[in-house]
Parts: structure tokens; sequence; C-alpha cells
């Protein structure tokens, strides 16, 4: 069983190094969490901003277009775009090469399939011309939300440019 380490005593990052050393006093707690944070960690928190960015975004356009957030039309919009990008998720290896060369082709695919999923399940939006225009909307706020997202999981992951590059190849 490990020591606890006495409140006088400085906390250690992953390296062994103390917190201390890890960098600039105002970067230290993003870098030792960045550190801390193991591959699997970081892919996880990933894809669960992924989802919430969704859910956020349908959350807005139900209070804007139904009134009201239900858990039953919450679902029934969301439910489809995550199935469909987990399996593209998957496909194209957002998660395990994490860059904007995975993410746009799994938005591309799960967004609109998984709304003609939805259509195909509950005629709505009721007609193709409100479907259309659904479509146009969705894509591009989810991508916003989307990028958002990853913009902000860049630095709470401490991720430079260059790792980002060098994971965005096919």
């Amino acid at each position: 069983m490990p020591r606890r380490r006495r409140r006088s005593e400085p906390a250690t990052a992953p390296t062994g190094r103390s917190v201390r050393d890890v960098g600039p006093p105002g970067d230290l707690a993003v870098r030792w969490y960045a550190r801390a944070v193991s591959p699997l960690g970081r892919k996880a928190a990933l894809a669960a901003g992924d989802v919430v960015s969704l859910v956020i975004f349908t959350v807005i356009g139900l209070i804007h277009h139904e009134g009201g957030v239900t858990l039953g039309a919450l679902l029934e919009v969301v439910l489809p775009i995550v199935a469909v990008g987990a399996v593209a998720a998957r496909i194209f290896g957002t998660y395990r090469r994490p860059g904007l060369a995975t993410l746009l082709p799994t938005w591309l695919v799960s967004v609109p399939v998984g709304l003609l999923i939805r259509k195909a399940l509950f005629d709505t939006p009721t007609t193709w011309h409100s479907t259309a225009v659904f479509l146009g909307v969705a894509l591009a706020f989810t991508l916003l939300f989307l990028l958002a997202w990853r913009l902000i999981a860049r630095f709470a992951f401490h991720l430079e440019p260059s790792d980002v590059r060098a994971h965005s190849a096919p």
C-alpha cells in the first residue's frame, strides 16, 4: 500500500518529479492533469465531450422549437446520431487518432445518416423540405459545437498542434 503524503510534502507528477518542477506556476495544474490522464482517459473524455456537444445542440433546438425538453424528445434526436457516430468513429479512428482528419468524416456521416434514421423511425421532420433545412442547420451547428469542444479539449489535455497533426494522419 502506497504511503500517504503529508500536507507539507509537494504532490508529485506522474513522472515522479515534484509538481513544482513541472512548469511555470500558472501552468502547474494543467500540466499535471494532462500528464496524469491516460490515453484511454483522453479518448473517453473526447467521446463524452462529443456526446455532450450533441446533447447541448439538441437541448437548444428543443427549447426553441418544441417549447420544452423531455427525455423522450432528447433521446429521439440524439440517439440515432450518437449510434451512427459510434460506428463511424470506429471506422474512421476518431478517438485512436484525434484530429480534424478523423473528426470531419465521422461528423459528415453521423449527422445526416442519424437524421435520416430519425425521419424513418419517427417521421419527423414531416416533409422532405423541412428535413433538408434541418439537416443544413444540424450540420452547421453540430460542427460548431464539436469544434468548440475539441478546442477546449486541446487545451485541457495540453495537446500541442504537432500532437494533433501527428494523430490526424489516416
